[in-house]
């Protein structure tokens, strides 16, 4: 089991191809050519129309205001033949005239339409242009985004606090803890080991250490020991348990420092024998008053009053807590 106690961000376990992103770049609208509607002509079209269709009535009403004027100059009086006269001649106007005046306005309307046309299209390409323009930089800068990002990228531990590798081998447990390891005490963290594989995975890690100066403090188990604190100073109990606790209650890392100053205070108490796990168990009873002098077991009468004056009512009070995690975590089992 390999614990992180502290990471950085310097720390790398190695590298990822990412590969290359591709370019897209959100598109803007494009714009639109606007002809303009050719509204004036139209009308003008349907007056030619309407005076085209009205022609044939207007030249028989023509002929017979002309045969009027003639009879009234004639039979009535001359001067009386002239009102007949001026119909014939609006008539006339009406029917060769006027469409010849709307058919020159159309011709008109219709060149100015054709130069508006021109002029709109004109616009209409300056337009896109600029529309390309824009679409080219914004193509370009984001180009020049995703050239800098890099395809190889670092890969570091997904948590700050513990990683958990499951299944493997001997030679892939050595091959990740040194990978792993060298990583996060090159960023300047700490790493603490327990092997319990039998098969002496933190090695490789341990020389690569010591050839670059590490400061390394191993302590080895006897396999056949039955007391696995033998050897072990109050301090470094108090770590190993409070790494224990730890790894059994990730919720609670942030106590691990006032766990293990627990522990270590416990321990110093316990002078007159060995410390083992069941005397650590009593020995954190005896502080929760749990039990009496004559119910404690492996400890010793000086040991029990030690434990008793260790820490002050108030100050038990606001640890009990702690004292009843710490009681269950080295209760054996």
């Amino acid at each position: 089991m390999a614990d992180a106690v502290q990471t950085r961000e310097a720390e790398q376990w190695g590298w990822e191809y990412r590969g290359r992103q591709v370019v897209v770049v959100e598109q803007q609208t494009p714009p639109v050519p606007a002809v303009p509607p050719p509204s004036v002509l139209a009308t003008l079209e349907a007056k030619r129309a309407t005076a085209a269709r009205l022609r044939p009535v207007l030249t028989w009403v023509m002929v017979g205001a002309v045969v009027a004027a003639v009879v009234v100059a004639v039979v009535v009086q001359p001067l009386l033949g002239l009102v007949p006269l001026l119909v014939a001649l609006g008539l006339a106007w009406m029917c060769w005239g006027r469409p010849e005046q709307l058919r020159r306005a159309a011709v008109k309307e219709h060149q100015l339409w054709l130069a508006n046309c021109v002029s709109t299209m004109a616009g209409f390409e300056r337009d896109v242009a600029a529309w390309q323009q824009d679409l080219h930089e914004r193509e370009r800068t984001k180009s020049l985004e995703v050239s800098a990002v890099r395809p190889w990228v670092p890969v570091g531990p997904v948590t700050k606090e513990r990683v958990d590798l499951y299944g493997g081998t001997a030679a892939g447990w050595r091959a990740a803890l040194l990978a792993m390891g060298s990583s996060l005490m090159s960023g300047g963290g700490r790493l603490v080991v327990l092997d319990l594989t039998q098969d002496s995975v933190a090695e490789p890690l341990q020389r690569l250490a010591e050839e670059h100066g590490a400061p390394i403090r191993a302590a080895v188990v006897p396999e056949h020991a039955g007391n696995p604190l033998t050897a072990l100073t109050a301090d470094e109990i108090g770590v190993v348990v409070a790494e224990g606790l730890r790894a059994a209650e990730p919720e609670q890392s942030e106590s691990r420092g006032v766990d293990a100053t627990l522990v270590q205070q416990v321990v110093e108490c316990l002078t007159d024998a060995p410390v083992t796990f069941t005397r650590l168990n009593l020995a954190f009873q005896v502080l929760l008053r749990q039990l009496t002098p004559d119910q404690r077991g492996a400890l010793t009468r000086s040991e029990y009053a030690n434990l008793t004056d260790l820490l002050s009512e108030s100050a038990r009070r606001s640890a009990e807590a702690r004292l009843f995690r710490l009681a269950a975590g080295v209760q054996p089992r």
